[in-house]
């Protein structure tokens, strides 16, 4: 062992480990690289710890070795083999015939005639190099202006656009489904276009506007995964933003994603240590359940474990009394509280969310619900169990309450939300995960295999986007002009966080000082502006400015600010000035006078003669 070359022959074990596509026996390799199958252990070692900060491993696989794959690297190996479909959909199409014809257009406009939020469609059209950025609406921080490239002419078979039927309009009806048609025939026979196409996604708008305009170029982001799901949706829990989705507001079935509403108005109208009584009726819900007994106590906190965990039918029928006294009386509250949220395409019928053709809502509704749950501690300590008990309907028993989401424990970071299945609806999964500051969360409706589509949604988030912090409370300092100040700007902290999120390496926004100092003096803590971050999505957020230090009146404007006192003062001292010269000068011409009399005279007539 002593004259073995550990360092070649592990470089070698690992050519032969590359070049076999089968485990390779310890017999075997040892003949190859000529040692004893004694030392083969060494030289395995050796190998692991070359690869132990790359992206392969060695396994030991049905008596042998074999090299594989980093399980973190999958997803980069995911991402080079992900399918691509060489056909546009129908949504691509019709949008693709309404920028045609319409351009410049910007995407608020798309979605106005087709109905419909437009953004996949435009990431997808924009990934095929068919339409581009070709402007901006009026002016900066106006959204997007698209339209059409030299590749949709390419490969739609095209020398210009009068190639295209014109139309009068694009309103829907029978002229799109034309112009749609028209498009689809002519996609048929067409050369699939072969040069790469940058990737972004649209809505990158205004927090990185200025930059980009600079630079000439946008971030680069890899293509978004095509899951099954027939509709989903994948956002930034902290902003709000959202990075992916597909017919966001397409109608389906939630199945049990209901139960989140149902859980977050127990929560609100009830506390942990509340006591239910379980009814006949709610006992008596069938399919998944807690086999809660008539008659039975159960906490608010176990019920919770139950409903969001379980997914237990009956526990959300007992809540759900226990909260509003009926069923019925509870589902009129989760349309109301439906409707303060925000989920203008959503309606109930019941609290677990066993089918019935009323109940639906659509994936952008659930992840505003999902999102609004998950910034509520109570309700993210429950969802992010992987497994609990509580007590059972017998003394001194203890009822398993498994969590069904499947990415607990599977996936890196995932911390919530809700699973639902039944048959109309197929599977639903909201979930989430946190990675590095960055915590996503995702909706996907009836799909082929809903974890599979997470976790596609969820490496390219993670892969593709950071959490930036824009305006740091405490820290980020801006100078502010300070009127008729000793100085004349005033050092300024800001009191808010900003934060928002864009893809790796992207230029960062730069906040826009809004002044509002109304002049020296200036105190302590005293608001003198605002820092304005303008989001990806376009809207406005703002950090309030405070002085860091005080700053006093300059010396000429406390002048001026006692000016008119100043000047009655002035007329006061120069009007006695006056009088005083005035009468000065009257003594010393009398004195003048008398000094012309001679003092003989003066001494014989000391006064004014007398007659007689």
């Amino acid at each position: 062992m002593a004259d073995l070359d550990v360092p070649r022959l592990a470089a070698a074990l690992e050519c032969l480990l590359f070049v076999s596509p089968e485990p390779v026996g310890p017999q075997d390799l040892a003949e190859a690289l000529q040692i004893e199958p004694e030392d083969l252990p060494t030289v395995v070692e050796a190998l692991r710890t070359d690869l132990a900060s790359g992206g392969l491993l060695v396994l030991e696989v049905a008596g042998g070795y074999q090299l594989a794959t980093r399980p973190e690297y999958l997803a980069y190996i995911e991402r080079l083999h992900a399918p691509r479909p060489e056909r546009l959909s129908t949504p691509a199409l019709e949008a693709l015939a309404i920028i045609a014809y319409r351009q410049p257009i910007t995407r608020p406009e798309v979605d106005a005639i087709r109905g419909v939020n437009s953004s996949g469609v435009i990431v997808t059209l924009m990934e095929r190099g068919l339409i581009e950025v070709v402007g901006r609406k009026d002016s900066p921080g106006r959204p997007l202006l698209f339209g059409t490239t030299r590749h949709f002419l390419q490969s739609f078979g095209l020398k210009d656009l009068d190639g295209l039927p014109m139309l009068d309009s694009l309103r829907g009806g029978d002229e799109l489904e034309q112009h749609r048609m028209h498009l689809e025939a002519l996609a048929d026979s067409a050369p699939r276009v072969e040069e790469p196409v940058r990737a972004f996604c649209p809505w990158l708008v205004a927090a990185i506007c200025g930059a980009v305009c600079c630079s000439g170029g946008w971030a680069k982001v890899a293509p978004a995964p095509e899951p099954s799901a027939k509709a989903g949706l994948l956002l930034d829990i902290g902003t709000g933003l959202v990075l992916w989705d597909k017919h966001p507001d397409e109608r389906h079935f939630p199945a049990s994603l209901t139960k989140m509403m149902t859980a977050l108005l127990l929560l609100e109208n009830s506390s942990a240590d509340d006591v239910v009584q379980v009814s006949k009726r709610a006992s008596e819900v069938g399919e998944s359940s807690l086999d809660l007994v008539e008659g039975e106590q159960v906490q608010v906190r176990d019920l919770l474990c139950g409903i969001l965990m379980k997914s237990a039918n009956d526990a959300s029928a007992a809540a759900a009394e226990h909260v509003s006294g009926t069923v019925e009386d509870f589902v009129t509250l989760m349309n109301a509280r439906a409707r303060q949220l925000g989920l203008s395409r959503t309606h109930f019928c019941n609290p677990h969310g066993l089918h019935d053709p009323n109940h639906y809502s659509t994936a952008a509704d659930l992840a505003v619900l999902a999102r609004y749950c998950m910034l509520r501690p109570d309700f993210a300590a429950i969802a992010r169990q992987k497994r609990t008990q509580i007590p059972g309907a017998e003394p001194d028993t203890m009822r398993e309450v498994p969590n069904h989401n499947r990415l607990l424990g599977h996936y890196a970071g995932a911390d919530g939300v809700k699973t639902g299945y039944t048959r109309q609806a197929g599977r639903c999964l909201a979930f989430s995960a946190t990675r590095n500051k960055l915590h996503l969360l995702g909706v996907v409706l009836d799909c082929e295999d809903s974890y599979a589509d997470a976790r596609a949604l969820l490496n390219w988030g993670f892969g593709n986007f950071e959490r930036v912090p824009v305006v740091v409370a405490g820290v980020t300092e801006s100078q502010v002009h300070v009127k008729d100040g000793k100085q004349p700007t005033v050092r300024a902290v800001a009191q808010e966080t900003i934060c928002t999120v864009l893809p790796k390496e992207a230029p960062r926004p730069i906040p826009r000082l809004l002044e509002d100092c109304p002049g020296a003096p200036v105190k302590l803590g005293q608001l003198v502006g605002s820092l304005a971050v303008t989001m990806p999505d376009g809207t406005e957020r703002h950090s309030r400015l405070v002085a860091a230090e005080k700053v006093g009146r300059s010396f000429m404007a406390i002048v001026r600010d006692r000016a008119p006192g100043l000047l009655l003062v002035g007329c006061v001292v120069l009007l006695a000035l006056i009088a005083s010269y005035a009468y000065g000068s009257s003594a010393k011409s009398a004195r003048r006078r008398r000094a012309r009399v001679p003092t003989s005279v003066r001494a014989t007539y000391p006064g004014r003669p007398r007659e007689g």
